[in-house]
């Protein structure tokens, strides 16, 4: 397990790096409480809303819709776990 210090390092690197989307950093800066109100009422919408609500919040943030779908069914939240990035 990573220190504190180890993990912010490891979280800064992940925010600025191409290996992840601009999706997947927001749901990254999400699970970090980082994301202003918008965007976490937003990311929080998304959680719950059903694949069509899901499909019409898509139109307008694509690559966010598409990282939280693949939290909510994909392999993000492994992914994440794997570079140790979240518990």
């Amino acid at each position: 397990m990573k220190t504190n210090d180890e993990r912010r390092a490891a979280l800064a690197a992940a925010l600025s790096s191409d290996d992840w989307t601009e999706g997947e950093q927001f749901v990254l800066k999400w699970q970090f409480g980082m994301n202003g109100g918008f965007y976490t009422s937003l990311i929080d919408c998304m959680c719950i809303a059903d694949d069509e609500n899901l499909g019409r919040l898509a139109q307008g943030f694509p690559s966010l819709a598409l990282a939280i779908d693949s939290w909510k069914t994909g392999d993000l939240a492994r992914r994440l776990r794997d570079a140790d990035l979240i518990d």
